[in-house]
């Protein structure tokens, strides 16, 4: 486990970021679709993460963007009942490998 203090200061900001937006999510104050935009964006101003590192959070997000793409198919913009434990599974996932950089 990599301490906060071997994380650089931008990488930082964006875990803080990643963290913030699954709780708003978590919250229901945004919605999947948003959340799933968000997080690609954030991700992407990560600048010192391992490869494996970002290569596990990719695997997770596609997995929120594609409930996120068939909730849309469906005319929704919230996670299908089906969808759930996936979304659930992938932003703890998630929230793991954030931890794991703190």
């Amino acid at each position: 486990m990599t301490s906060q203090s071997n994380t650089n200061p931008v990488d930082r900001a964006v875990l803080a970021a990643i963290q913030r937006r699954i709780e708003l999510y978590k919250q229901n104050r945004i919605e999947l679709s948003q959340l799933t935009q968000d997080l690609l964006t954030i991700v992407s101003g990560t600048i010192a993460v391992p490869r494996d590192w970002h290569t596990k959070f990719m695997q997770h997000w596609s997995a929120i963007e594609e409930a996120n793409a068939l909730a849309l198919a469906a005319g929704s913009d919230r996670v299908l009942p089906e969808h759930e434990e996936v979304i659930g599974t992938a932003l703890n996932e998630i929230q793991r490998l954030v931890r794991s950089r703190f």
